[in-house]
């Protein structure tokens, strides 16, 4: 994996040579930046407590004032420990907030604010915040006479965020990334109506993992009670494998036990080394849950949000997933098998299943992702073109049209889009 952050240094700042913007928050004054965009960005906020301590592998709790008269919001904030990048630039001391906004706006203007939840490479292992200036956003937005307010947050990843387990789950420490984004869009109502906005006007937005992320809340969050809506780009609660904490149960007690002690520093370099590309990432948690059961069941009893949202993906999804030398039917049904909800079928079944998944897909190259290229394979095997039309619909398309309609079917408002 390449190195995700080479222009961020400790202390950066997207300040320009222009007036500091200043918003207060409770007692405290915040003062911001401008970025070379010329739009107020106040980085680096707290919205929850330092999960240090007593508090890592614990609940977020909730951070609505700031400890200090005066706050430097001019800069982001450290980014959450995760591979290839080194302390101090990761800390565990991550979790805040940024907000970009159009400049000389009224503090009564009641701008719409859009949460975004950002990809993070690898889907939940590593990433930041910082990486997404969202001035142009908000530039493009104001310039087309719909001015909002853009917002971004880190969570905890790998073992941190998501960590696995039957102890992970009766010391209440699964899905935490998760909650913290419900606690970040909760920080939201108590505090960015001072940045201009109006909080009945907040949607949260995602794209891949972020969207993954987002679209898990619809479930058993109370989301409709802190958003007005959604968009939700390539990916839905069900794209990534649904696993329960008794997947990981021969590790996950030592590994809990381990990441409760270890030093700041150790844990760090652990999580650098940590074999598997996808081994810490959402698990349901069962009745009562954050994320109570498998989404397709929840959605069929009709438990979910009641919130409109937009869901839509690109034309050529699959091929991003697909290993490039694929070149037999052997090859795919082994990949599916590998990838698809282990612990609730048996592999028999799944292997049956595979069968019947390959009959519409026939290894016919003009038929196949990249779709309209007709039989070129790009130097690749026919067998990858099949591979890949087939995970599109899998993971993506089959999903959101399943979620769409299940919504539609209760009067919520969905809107659908495909990227070609």
């Amino acid at each position: 994996m390449p190195q995700l952050f080479p222009l961020i240094t400790p202390g950066a700042s997207v300040i320009g040579s222009y007036g500091a913007p200043q918003v207060k928050i409770g007692d405290s004054k915040l003062i911001g930046a401008v970025t070379g965009l010329k739009r107020d960005f106040f980085g680096g906020i707290p919205f929850a407590e330092p999960p240090l301590g007593n508090l890592r592998l614990r609940l977020p709790v909730l951070k609505t004032s700031l400890d200090s008269a005066t706050f430097d919001a001019s800069n982001f904030g450290s980014v959450c420990l995760q591979p290839n990048v080194s302390l101090p630039l990761a800390s565990e001391d991550c979790l805040t907030i940024n907000v970009f906004r159009p400049s000389n706006f009224e503090p009564d203007a009641k701008l719409p604010v859009l949460e975004t939840l950002n990809r993070y490479g690898g889907e939940s292992q590593e990433g930041a915040s910082a990486i997404y200036n969202g001035s142009l956003i908000v530039a493009q937005a104001a310039a087309r006479g719909t001015p909002l307010i853009y917002v971004n947050f880190n969570y905890r990843l790998g073992p941190l965020g998501f960590s696995q387990g039957i102890e992970a789950t009766k010391q209440g420490a699964l899905n935490l990334a998760l909650k913290e984004e419900l606690t970040a869009t909760q920080w939201l109502q108590h505090n960015i109506g001072a940045f201009s906005s109006d909080t009945t006007k907040v949607t949260v937005f995602g794209e891949s993992a972020g969207t993954i992320m987002n679209s898990i809340l619809f479930l058993n969050s109370g989301l409709e009670e802190l958003a007005r809506g959604a968009i939700l780009g390539s990916g839905s609660q069900a794209t990534s494998v649904n696993l329960g904490p008794h997947a990981v149960k021969a590790t996950g007690t030592i590994l809990l036990q381990g990441l409760l002690l270890v030093a700041h520093c150790r844990l760090r370099a652990a999580i650098s080394k940590a074999p598997e590309e996808f081994g810490f990432n959402q698990t349901i948690e069962g009745p009562g849950g954050l994320y109570p059961g498998t989404p397709s069941r929840l959605f069929s009893q009709g438990h979910f949000a009641r919130l409109s949202f937009i869901a839509g993906t690109n034309l050529d999804e699959g091929t991003l997933f697909i290993p490039p030398d694929i070149n037999s039917e052997d090859q795919i049904r082994k990949f599916i098998v590998a990838n698809f909800s282990p612990q609730i079928v048996q592999p028999a079944q799944l292997d049956d299943a595979a069968t019947k998944l390959l009959q519409p897909y026939p290894d016919v190259p003009a038929l196949g992702s990249l779709f309209n290229a007709g039989n070129d394979t790009f130097g690749l095997s026919s067998q990858f073109k099949r591979a890949s039309a087939m995970q599109g619909d899998l993971e993506f398309q089959s999903q959101h049209r399943f979620w769409q309609q299940t919504a539609a079917n209760a009067n919520v408002k969905t809107y659908g889009y495909l990227f070609t």
